[in-house]
């Protein structure tokens, strides 16, 4: 079967969505598919490359980041831009993408799936006849369901999946990312530690993930600085950029004591982040909502408790004791509790770390879900198009 998948942000950052796109390709390369990329990349400079596949670049303006920076504006007007910012993003690369598939309709994939995007997959049915999948992990926005029901089929990622189901179409598969569980393990690596310039005695907590308003990192920060009134010696790593970069800098400029307690370490390529886990002790995630988590996963692979906001699908990952602790969001209180609780018990930290490292390999397998998704694509290329 050949299979085509067209991805936004491939080109120009790597989320959730985007690996995700990455790791079942391979998975199902290995089951015999015919794997292509379409990818999005900025007009101007650096770009993460491709070389696993084959890829072609769509390159179109990149707005998204103006979205992010002005979304939570006081001002409507100044919301209300950033909104069409995003929408001129999406549009300008679908129109591109679409030209792009009709010069190539006599090579045509068997199934095409879109990382997002039911626009664009309602348009290729439309147009081109060739079904498509779309591939949700956040719950889809009320503008989108109209062209998502014009699309053949649908997976979605954890707490999305219900509302795919509800709303749009009720043969939707419900899917889990794999984990790299080689990579994403524990490193015998003191210095690595050393080297990030903090002692050996210190407990160390991190958040990996873009340093946007929907990881509200305020929210970590300000439970953050409250535990170190009590606790000296913890610790945070921020891995992580994006547009609230500059908020945050300023954020710790305001609190006295916390930026010596915080190190923000920006963009970091992926087979180095393992190496920042295993310096730390705990993984910290107070996002807004998530509808999976990945990156929570991939933690837990390296024997890290988490403390983690009730939203979203998080609370099906983490379970209270047995994975670590779960808060209320903006509750700076019990963030707090539960950062020293963690902090003030090595015993504890170990025996949750272990737990999760086994429930992550039991759990959640890249072949797995490349076994599942292929036997929907079958069905789905069966059955063909919607209109």
């Amino acid at each position: 079967m050949k299979v085509l998948f067209i991805n936004r942000l491939m080109g120009i950052r790597r989320g959730g969505g985007e690996y995700f796109d990455y790791y079942v390709a391979k998975e199902l390369q290995k089951l015999g598919c015919s794997i292509e990329f379409v990818i999005g990349k900025k007009l101007t400079g650096d770009f993460y490359k491709l070389d696993e596949f084959k890829t072609v670049y769509i390159t179109t303006p990149y707005l998204r980041d103006i979205h992010y920076k002005y979304c939570e504006s006081k001002w409507r007007i100044i919301r209300k831009i950033a909104s069409i910012c995003l929408e001129v993003d999406l549009y300008l690369f679908e129109k591109k993408v679409l030209n792009y598939l009709k010069k190539i309709v006599n090579d045509k994939p068997d199934i095409i799936e879109l990382c997002g995007l039911p626009r664009l997959g309602s348009w290729i049915e439309k147009e081109l006849r060739i079904p498509t999948v779309i591939e949700w992990h956040g719950i889809p926005s009320k503008s989108n369901i109209k062209w998502a029901k014009k699309c053949a089929g649908h997976i979605a990622i954890g707490d999305a999946f219900y509302k795919v189901r509800e709303l749009i179409n009720k043969d939707s598969l419900e899917i889990f990312p794999g984990v790299d569980t080689e990579l994403f393990t524990r490193k015998n690596d003191s210095s690595f530690k050393k080297s990030l310039g903090l002692p050996d005695d210190g407990v160390v907590f991190i958040f990996v993930g873009r340093l946007i308003p929907i990881k509200n990192i305020g929210f970590l920060l300000l439970g953050f600085y409250e535990a170190i009134k009590e606790n000296n010696k913890i610790f945070l790593l921020i891995v992580g950029d994006g547009p609230e970069r500059k908020k945050i800098e300023r954020f710790l400029n305001t609190k006295r004591g916390l930026k010596e307690k915080v190190k923000l370490c920006g963009y970091v390529n992926r087979e180095i982040i393992p190496y920042y886990y295993s310096a730390s002790d705990v993984f910290v995630i107070c996002s807004n909502y998530e509808s999976f988590s990945l990156v929570t996963l991939e933690a837990m692979s390296c024997e890290l408790p988490i403390i983690a906001t009730k939203v979203g699908f998080l609370p099906q990952i983490v379970k209270e004791f047995e994975n670590g602790l779960l808060v209320e969001n903006n509750n700076v209180l019990q963030l707090k509790n539960a950062i020293l609780k963690l902090a003030n018990s090595l015993e504890l930290r170990k025996e949750i770390g272990r737990r999760n490292r086994r429930k992550v390999i039991q759990n959640f397998s890249w072949y797995v879900t490349a076994n599942r998704l292929l036997n929907f694509y079958k069905k789905i290329y069966e059955r063909g198009v919607t209109t």
